[in-house]
């Protein structure tokens, strides 16, 4: 699984703070009520909208695996408390990880590899008719990426650009619980980085209860639905 609580999220989500994303991260990594920090394009608790199909060594693109992917950096595992099972996490420096994928259970067991032994192999995708292959570094166990609603779905961490879109979040774990002064703290920050974007902010836990809210209410809209037909 991961770990939910105490997470706070920033979405980094026009020019300006795209562009000073890195100074905004180092600025949050030098505070005192911040353990762990980490950039992705998603985080648990919201629909990961993007994906590709990707198939393991000996086999072509007519069995290829539709997988989620995420954008997550060297930091993403530690600050969401995600399980590493097998391999490793990415390392820091980023230009030698672009060729490196981490894959989770249902990904693993759906190319048809076996935790035990996937470390090391590849996995391809086809993109402007041509094969392209990246390495699986590490294993995640499964954990609720979207919703508890739905099913685990295969997913893929990885940093390279290519899988996602420019969109990020930052995801700091908070080490106290004065969060009002955290947030005013971080606040003060951003307006520092970026003057002329609004800050905006939510918690890990917050939105994946709204969303687990909004499915079970869906759920029970559907089954209503079903009886009155």
């Amino acid at each position: 699984g991961f770990n939910k609580n105490q997470k706070l999220v920033i979405p980094i989500q026009n020019t300006e703070s795209i562009k000073n994303l890195t100074s905004l991260k180092n600025e949050l990594k030098n505070q005192s009520f911040i353990s762990d920090i980490a950039v992705g394009s998603a985080y648990p608790g919201i629909e990961t909208i993007n994906s590709i199909g990707f198939y393991a060594e000996g086999k072509n693109a007519r069995e290829s695996i539709d997988t989620r992917t995420i954008y997550a950096d060297d930091g993403y595992l530690k600050t969401l408390d995600i399980k590493l099972i097998a391999g490793r996490e990415f390392k820091n420096d980023i230009s030698s990880e672009q060729g490196s994928i981490i894959l989770n259970e249902s990904a693993i067991n759906n190319l048809g590899y076996t935790i035990e032994t996937a470390v090391g192999k590849k996995v391809n995708f086809d993109f402007n008719n041509e094969t392209q292959s990246m390495e699986i570094v590490g294993i995640v166990a499964d954990y609720n990426f979207e919703s508890l609603q739905q099913r685990i779905k295969p997913l893929a961490l990885t940093v390279n650009d290519f899988f996602s879109m420019p969109l990020r979040y930052i995801i700091a774990s908070v080490n106290n619980t004065n969060y009002s002064a955290s947030v005013k703290s971080v606040s003060e920050i951003w307006n520092t980085v970026n003057p002329s974007s609004p800050f905006e902010y939510s918690f890990v836990d917050k939105d994946f209860e709204q969303n687990y809210k909004s499915d079970t209410q869906n759920s029970i809209l559907l089954k209503i639905f079903t009886l009155l037909a």
